[in-house]
């Protein structure tokens, strides 16, 4: 991972009681991995990073990556098969929690780099301020931030209009859901 393009790349992020927590936890492990390589240790000044303390190639994080969204799929096909949550945590090496969480939570089809959609796209479903979206992905202005994620708002929109549709008595007429432009006025 090369350093950033412009001092702009460095940002704070924002992070609830519990990610902090998690990454309070995983800075001790990697103090005492520190420790446990003494010398050898080379810090790449990254919080995640491999035991010896260099950095993560992007390449490695991709392809693992890949390889967990594999394994998933391969998970639910298991289960889809009829095999039990033992079985299949026994073929996977895993737990029986950890299989029991990948047969509840579907996900999509998902690269990597998609994450950082998703990130985006759930803090604009959440009614986050736009300026703040656009700041936390590093767009050079809110106008590009919108104009990437104006399908998340006309989606957004749309359930709107079905959720008032389906709160609104209609008399046994089925809810239609479209757009109209009014004067801001009306």
């Amino acid at each position: 991972m090369d350093d950033t393009k412009s001092e702009a790349g460095w940002r704070q992020i924002p992070l609830d009681d519990e990610t902090i927590r998690v990454h309070r936890a995983w800075h001790k492990r990697k103090i005492e991995e520190r420790l446990q390589w003494g010398e050898a240790y080379r810090d790449s000044g990254r919080v995640y990073c491999y035991e010896d303390g260099s950095e993560l190639k992007s390449e490695y994080l991709s392809s693992r990556f890949r390889i967990l969204i594999e394994r998933y799929g391969n998970i639910r096909a298991r289960a889809d098969d009829g095999w039990t949550v033992e079985r299949i945590a026994r073929k996977y090496r895993t737990t029986e929690d950890a299989v029991r969480v990948a047969l509840r939570a579907p996900l999509p089809p998902v690269r990597f780099h998609d994450l950082r959609h998703g990130a985006a796209t759930m803090l604009i479903a959440a009614g986050v301020d736009d300026k703040f979206v656009s700041e936390v992905l590093g767009h050079a202005s809110v106008a590009f931030t919108k104009d990437v994620y104006a399908v998340v708002a006309e989606e957004m929109a749309q359930d709107a209009a079905r959720k008032i549709s389906a709160f609104i008595p209609r008399m046994g007429r089925p809810a239609a859901v479209g757009a109209i432009t009014v004067p801001s006025g009306l």
